[in-house]
Parts: C-alpha cells; sequence; structure tokens
C-alpha cells in the first residue's frame, strides 16, 4: 500500500515539473532552458510546468522554424496567463547561440510571444533582420543584441516591436542595445531607427559602426542617454542631436577622431545644450591636431 502511494505521488510531482524535451527548470531564477541540441520542437506551452515567465534558448546555430516540417518553434503561447507572474522578474526571452553560431529568424517564427517584455540574443551571427521580424513582441523594455554580427538589416526591420521604459517590470529601462556585435555593413539601414520614438536609452557600443546618417535619431525624442562608444567612426555629423530634447548623456569612449573645423563640434555644442559628454575626444588625424582634444 505505502509503495503505491509513494508510486503516484512520484508520478503526480513528474507531471507538475515536467518540461518539453531538452528543457530544464530552474526555480531560483524562474528560468527555463532548452537546449537546442536536445529538443524536439515545437516548444509547447502547455509542457511547461510551471508556465514559463523567463525562456532560454541555448546552443542555437541555424534557424528557429516558423513552420512544419521542423517547427514553429513555439506553440500554443497564446494561453499564458501574465496575471500569474512573479513582480520581481521581467517576463524574458533570451536567444544564445553556439560559438560561431549562426541564427535565421522570421517574424512569425515568434507569434503569440506578445508577454515578452525583455529579448536578448546573444553571441549569434544573424543573417538576416526581415522586415518587421520583432514585432510580434509588441512592447519591449529591454532589447538587446550582444556579440556575434549582424548582417542584411532593412528599413524596417525593427518597425512594430516598440522599446519603452515599462513600468510592470522592476527594473524599467526602455533600452535599445547592439553591444560587441559587428554591423556587417558598417552601418544602420536607413531609417531602421525610426520606428524606435519611445526609447530612453540607446547604446551601440563596439559595433563596428563606420557611418551615422544625419537623422539617424531624429524620431527618439524620449531618448535620455546614448552611448556610441569604441566605434570606428571618426566623425559624427552636424545636427545630429538636433531637436532631442530630452537628451542628457552621451557616451563617446575609445574614438580616433577626425579633427576638421567641420568635425569639432560636438564638446563645445553638447557643453552649450546642457548635455554631459563622456568620452576621450582626441584628435587621431590631422597629424598637427593628433592627440589634442578638439575644442
Amino acid at each position: 500500500m505505502s509503495l503505491r502511494i509513494v508510486v503516484v505521488v512520484l508520478a503526480v510531482c513528474s507531471r507538475v515539473l515536467g518540461n518539453p524535451q531538452g528543457c530544464s527548470y530552474d526555480s531560483s531564477q524562474l528560468l527555463h532552458t532548452c537546449n537546442a541540441r536536445a529538443w524536439a520542437l515545437p516548444l509547447v506551452f502547455s509542457s511547461f510546468s510551471p508556465q514559463p515567465q523567463r525562456i532560454l534558448l541555448r546552443e542555437v546555430d541555424g534557424e528557429l522554424p516558423n513552420g512544419t516540417p521542423s517547427g514553429p518553434t513555439f506553440s500554443g503561447f497564446s494561453s499564458i496567463n501574465t496575471g500569474t507572474f512573479d513582480s520581481n522578474y521581467a517576463p524574458e526571452l533570451i536567444i544564445r547561440c553556439t560559438s560561431n553560431g549562426q541564427l535565421i529568424i522570421t517574424k512569425a517564427a515568434f507569434a503569440d510571444m506578445g508577454w515578452v517584455e525583455e529579448l536578448t540574443i546573444e553571441d549569434c551571427d544573424i543573417l538576416s533582420l526581415p522586415v518587421q521580424v520583432f514585432s510580434n513582441f509588441g512592447n519591449l523594455n529591454r532589447f538587446a543584441i550582444i556579440g556575434g554580427s549582424i548582417d542584411a538589416m532593412v528599413g524596417d526591420s525593427f518597425t512594430g516591436m516598440n522599446v519603452e521604459k515599462m513600468t510592470t517590470v522592476p527594473d524599467p529601462k526602455g533600452e535599445f542595445v547592439i553591444q560587441n556585435s559587428r554591423l556587417v555593413s558598417g552601418g544602420f539601414a536607413f531609417g531602421a531607427l525610426f520606428s524606435q520614438a519611445n526609447a530612453t536609452r540607446v547604446i551601440i557600443e563596439n559595433a563596428s559602426l563606420k557611418s551615422i546618417q544625419t537623422d539617424m535619431f531624429y524620431a527618439l525624442q524620449k531618448m535620455t542617454y546614448l552611448s556610441l562608444s569604441n566605434n570606428p567612426y571618426t566623425y559624427l555629423p552636424s545636427d545630429l542631436f538636433k531637436g532631442i530634447n530630452s537628451l542628457t548623456t552621451v557616451e563617446l569612449y575609445g574614438i580616433s577622431w577626425a579633427c576638421t573645423c567641420t568635425n569639432i563640434w560636438p564638446p563645445t555644442w553638447l557643453q552649450s545644450n546642457n548635455i554631459t559628454m563622456n568620452g576621450d575626444p582626441v584628435c587621431s588625424t590631422p597629424t598637427a591636431y593628433e592627440s589634442k582634444c578638439p575644442t
């Protein structure tokens, strides 16, 4: 009799703590981790227990499929109950690739993922960012691509995704981040950031950013903080910050400035507009100005 009770209890516990194949759960972090080397897609919502609030996809290398025969990646997430979420953690999706792993994504791969409020892609060579690829996420407190590289961006890659400072998460940020991720083309597609009018923090650091359009940030009227540090561009176009009255801090570390009469405006202009500039504004060219601060 006692043996039968133990078996029944174990069976019940197994159902409560169940996960899709290749997935595990860390209750201390409310984190479901699913390994691409071991999973069987789709990752069905009803197979997760407890229901997911934070999901890490690791060892990714290739496509996150959006349909048959190998997918979709996610299924049934329209049934998620956000009312049961722990307010100490932001609802989050993390996609982490293998070393030198590639990532192929489409908009449809993220159907029913509007409950996610923070999205991070780590160490992935992203082969393309199609039109509105992130639009199914809707509002995000933080969007970040960290490590790896980004190829084939288009002007509407980020359209439909709204990065804003969300009060529903424990750490409101409104943060758009491209960090340590190589922009293969050397810049952003024209108008790529026009849709991010509600972002308050923009970080584009160590991203092989070589070219910056004059109107790159013109739509970001709520931006208070901008970092463009450790990139290979040599000057900032005049009027880059014109009309962005909310801006308070600009980080410009690690830039090899080309100092000409038209290029040395940032320190003086930022100071006169009560914007703090952090960095090391030292001329690298021409030779006569080498290692001298522009004024």
